[in-house]
This record gives structure tokens, sequence and C-alpha cells, in this order.
């Protein structure tokens, strides 16, 4: 008996544990600090002594100033020694070098190349990196090449091979090449980004890094360089392609395309898919939805499929969504629920202001618990208050800049986001892209797009899918949320960097399809109703997206052409859980854990409940 009560106790615990992690897990947020630097210390063999740290620096500070700051940071040992002539580091961390008889001293390195001046007596510049090392007698050095790749590049960023020190990383090279031409920003987790090298890049640009043809799988500052790497920035534009000109891609399938468009300034169609085949599978599919729409098949992205189709929302659905309103009296727990009936309300051209007495935009922008699942919460809101250009008022609790800042302080120093933590989701990325897609005109939107970009190729496997152990693995749902979030932003799915040795996003997602029309969660099963919503949704934005149509997300450039549904506007909620909340479908992580963790509670009680009563026989 005290070993089951042990047990049940255990259990109950990491009941606790799961909720607290679930309510109060702090997500792993890359913030700017500006003006900055980045530090860190090496020993002899390269091994990290002080890991990289981002220091803010003001007018005035030294190698040595900032060095102290990092080493505070870190709770490091940090010994030196001052002279008249400046200070001598003796030791950081456990690490103290020995001049007799080994001749070894703490090196100090800046952006790749060994100082002539001292840690005392060199001021710091934002973006510097400034590295200490171990070293003996004389630095090592190592070649390195570094060259940009782009329409009418100038000589002087082509081919341009410097010698970096031992232990210098790919920012460090591309600093010596093009020295104060390089404009780079510094954050706390992603170090350096390089936002531009001598104007080169245009509005819409970004650069894709890569290391002896191999892309970047980290940051620049966190990728070591070695003797011989060549170094390739290639100026991209954000609507796919090469910044040449060049749009690339490959056939990626079986079907050969009817047609390339591309000559009234439309994207070409480089999926390997013709339009005809195309509009099949997004016919299929709908055929499927609307078929099974007596069991309630069609959810929000199917209703936004066929609205951006030129297809009537059945009333059935609208009228379903009428009633769950009704049900629950306008109140729901989730902020997500108001999120995903405005937009579904939306695409059947109803004002979600004020439906049928509901004022759902208004539960969105002013919701005391909107970042109570996390960045999903946040993502959905700019969804669904840009899906018909709702006005927010200035002083509500989450204005658009308040939500895109938001968004942007989640991004994972990968480039990504999570659904929680620190680990990046292909899904929750794509749908990250797809919130701030209409505020790329913003350089920190479009520096944060072209992070997520990279990220989502770099995952991207040689089928032209995405594997993500959270979502089950290879699934059409990611490949659907990476189609709809890249055309969103105007990206071609089936452009050079996303086309993979054996298909595209594209190509990849109709395998999903079945013989029936629907489309299944991995290959090899059933038809699902919610892979269908979501793969109908991703083929109309690519169709769209040829079709220079648009984002998929938005429906009209005017709010107030949608219709009014009649009904008096019911007070606001007052957000206490009165109520029955209906099902979170947009995979909020938190629900997932709350929802194992009552499974696991009842699973403890039923297990003690059952020994007890063996016990009494």
């Amino acid at each position: 008996m005290h070993r089951l009560r042990k047990t049940a106790i255990l259990m109950l615990a990491l009941v606790l544990v799961l909720f607290q992690w679930a309510a109060l897990s702090p997500h792993a947020r890359a913030k700017a600090v500006d003006p900055a630097v980045t530090v860190s210390a090496q020993t002899l063999d390269g091994k990290d002594v002080l890991a990289m740290t981002a220091v803010p620096i003001k007018d005035g500070d030294t190698a040595f100033d900032v060095l102290k700051k990092a080493a505070e940071q870190q709770k490091l040992d940090f010994r030196y020694t001052e002279y008249s002539f400046g200070v001598t580091i003796d030791q950081i961390g456990t690490i103290a070098p020995k001049w007799d008889p080994d001749h070894e001293y703490w090196g100090f390195f800046i952006n790749g190349k060994y100082s002539d001046l001292g840690a005392s007596s060199y001021k710091v510049k934002p973006g510097d990196d400034v590295l200490f090392k171990v070293v003996k007698d004389e630095p090592e050095k190592i070649p390195v090449t570094v060259t940009i790749k782009g329409k009418d590049v100038p000589d002087k960023y082509v081919d341009q091979t410097v010698e970096v020190a031992a232990g210098s990383n790919v920012y460090d090279a591309v600093k010596l090449a093009f020295g104060d031409d390089v404009q780079a920003s510094i954050d706390d987790q992603y170090f350096a980004y390089i936002n531009n090298i001598g104007g080169l890049l245009k509005k819409d640009q970004y650069f894709w890094i890569s290391v002896n043809g191999k892309d970047l799988s980290s940051g620049v500052s966190s990728t070591p360089v070695h003797a011989g790497d060549k170094i390739t920035l290639e100026i991209r534009d954000l609507q796919g392609g090469s910044g040449d000109g060049a749009n690339g891609g490959g056939s990626g399938g079986a079907n050969p395309p009817a047609d390339q468009g591309g000559s009234n300034g439309q994207p070409a169609n480089h999926s390997g898919i013709s339009a005809g085949v195309l509009q099949s599978a997004i016919q299929r599919g709908f055929d499927y939805l609307l078929a099974h729409e007596k069991a309630g098949a069609l959810d929000f992205y199917g209703a936004m499929a066929l609205a951006q189709s030129g297809k009537s929302v059945p009333p059935s659905f609208i009228n379903r969504v009428t009633a769950d309103l009704a049900a629950n009296q306008g109140v729901f727990r989730n902020v997500t629920d108001y999120e995903k009936y405005a937009l579904a309300v939306t695409a059947a051209g109803y004002d979600a202001t004020n439906f049928h007495g509901y004022r759902l935009i208004e539960n969105i922008y002013n919701n005391p618990r909107l970042t109570n699942q996390g960045t999903n919460g946040v993502i959905f809101a700019l969804l669904a208050l840009d899906s018909g250009h709702y006005n927010v008022p200035a002083d509500a609790k989450w204005t658009r800049s308040k939500l895109v800042d938001t968004i942007l302080k989640a991004q994972n120093a990968d480039g990504g986001w999570a659904w929680a933590g620190s680990q990046s989701s292909v899904d929750m990325t794509a749908m990250a892209i797809s919130a701030l897609a209409p505020y790329k005109t913003q350089s920190s939107v479009q520096s944060a797009i072209a992070k997520a970009v990279h990220w989502l190729s770099a995952k991207q496997d040689e089928n032209g899918g995405f594997q993500d152990a959270f979502n089950g693995g290879d699934t059409s749902e990611s490949t659907a949320q990476v189609i709809a979030a890249l055309t969103a932003a105007g990206i071609d799915p089936a452009g050079s960097e996303f086309t993979k040795a054996k298909g595209n996003p594209v190509s990849h997602l109709l395998k999903f399809q079945r013989p029936d029309g629907g489309f299944s969660h991995v290959s090899g099963d059933a038809s699902s109703p919610m892979s269908t919503n979501q793969a109908v949704f991703a083929l109309v934005s690519y169709q769209r997206f040829l079709k220079g149509a648009g984002s998929v997300f938005q429906f009209t450039h005017d709010a107030g052409a949608l219709k009014k549904a009649s009904g008096a506007v019911h007070a606001a909620p007052s957000h206490k859980g009165e109520g029955r909340p209906l099902p979170d479908t947009a995979g909020s992580a938190y629900n997932w854990l709350v929802a194992g963790a009552c499974l696991l509670a009842l699973g403890a009680l039923i297990l003690f409940g059952v020994q007890k009563r063996r016990q009494s026989l």
C-alpha cells in the first residue's frame, strides 16, 4: 500500500509539473540587442570557455569592458592585472594560459583578425565579433573565400580570399572580406544577422548563405569556418528565386506543366503540375468535403478555400457556426475559437464585428487571455483581423503593431517558431509567416520572414515534404501550411529554394490525395476532413499565387462591403469561463498538455482504486 501511494503521489506530482509547464513555460525568444557586440572565449584547441554572448555597448566601451560584462553574465571566474600601459587577462573561467614555459597567452581578435591593439585600448563598434582565444607563439590563420552572387554585383564582392584566425565563424569571414560595408544586427540568441552589404539588397531581398555549396543549418555566428571553405551569399527575392533574375526550380513531379505563365508579370508555374491537374485536385477535394458536410466535414480552412475559389460557402456550414455561437452565448475560453469563427464568417461574406449580435473581432483585440495559447493565439488574431481589414481602435489591448511585435519576439534562434518551448515547428513557423506577410515592408518583419524561409528550406526533405515529429512525421498538413505561408508572402513554393531532388511542396501535397478526392494525414491513411480542408486551402493559395491574386487569407479591401447578419449586439463577455468552450482545432500544445495531464491524473486515480480493491479482497 505504501508503494502504491508513493507511485500515485509521483504521478500526481508529474501532473502538476505538466500543468505548470503548460501555463508558464517561457518561449525561447530572440531579442534584439542594439547597439551590441558578440563576445566569446576559447581554449587553445578551440573549445568554448565563454560561450558566445550578446553584450549591449555604450560609447567608449572597450573589448576588455565587454569581456568583463560577458563573464559576469555567465558567472565565470575572471582575473586580470592592471598596468600603466593597460590590462592583461590572466584567467577566464578555469583557463589560465601558461606563459612560462609554454608561451601561451590570451590572444584578442576582432571580426576574425588578430588585433593590433590591446583589449583595454580597442573601442568596440556595433556588430563587432570579439574573440579571446588561448594562442601559442604566432596565432594560426586559415584561408577562406567569400563571394556574393547576384545580378550586377561589383567585383570587389566576388571571390575575396581572406585569412581569418582559427576559431572564427562565417560572420567573421564576411566582415573581414567586406569590412564596414556589412550592416548587421545582433540578438541574444541568433547573434549576428546580416541585413545588407554595400546596399546590394533591394526591397524584398535577402542573402541565402551557404558554405561549400551546403546551406547553413545554424546562424552565421554559430557556423565555424575551416581552411579552404567557400562562403557564398546569394541575393534572393522574398517572391522566390535568386536576385539575378532567374526563377530556378525544377519539374518535381510526373505531370508536365501545361503552361509556364510569367509573360504578363505573374509568377511562372515551376511546380510540374499543370493548371488542369491543379484545378481537378482542388475540385475533387471540394467534392469530398461537401459530400461529408452533413457530418460537419467543412471547417474554416475549407470555407476560406471555397470563397477564394469563387464558390459559395454552404448555408449548412454558416448555420453550424451560428448554432455553436448561440449554444455558448458567444463566450469561449480559447481565443482561437473567436479567431477561427471570425475567419469563417468573413470567408462567407459576413461582417465579424457583429455577426448575429456576437462581436467576434472585439473579442479578439480586447481579449485578456490572448497569449494563453502561446504564439498560436497571437498569430490567428492577426490573420483574423486582417482577413476583412477590420478596424482596430488605437486603445485596444491588442493593436496590430503589438501583435506583430509579439510574434517577432517569439521567433527562435534558428529562425522558426515553436508551439511551446524552443523546439521550432514547421506548422507554427508557416503560420507565423502567413500572419506577418502583410507587414513584410517593415525591415524587422522582412528579416524575420527571411530567417524563417531559410529554416523551412533547410528542414525540407528530398521529396519536397517536411518531417515534424510533433505533428506525426511527414504530414499533408505541414506541407499545406508551408504552401499557404509562402504564397501569402509572395514566395514561390515551387521555386529553387523549395525544389529538392524528388519534388516540391505542391507536387508532394498531391501525393496525399486519395481516390475519393480527400487527403490523408500521412501517406497511406484514409482521407481525413481536417487534412482535406487544409490541403484544398493550400492548393487554392498556390492557384491564386500563379494568377497574382494576392493572399488567400484576405477576402475584401473594404470591411464595409461585408454583409451584416441580423441580431442585437451582445455585451462583451466577461471571460470568466462561462459557457461550453469549443474544441481548439488549432493544435495548441498547451491544450494537448492539459488534456494529457488530465488523462494522467485519471489513470493515477484508477490505478489507486484498482489496487485498493485488490488489497481489500
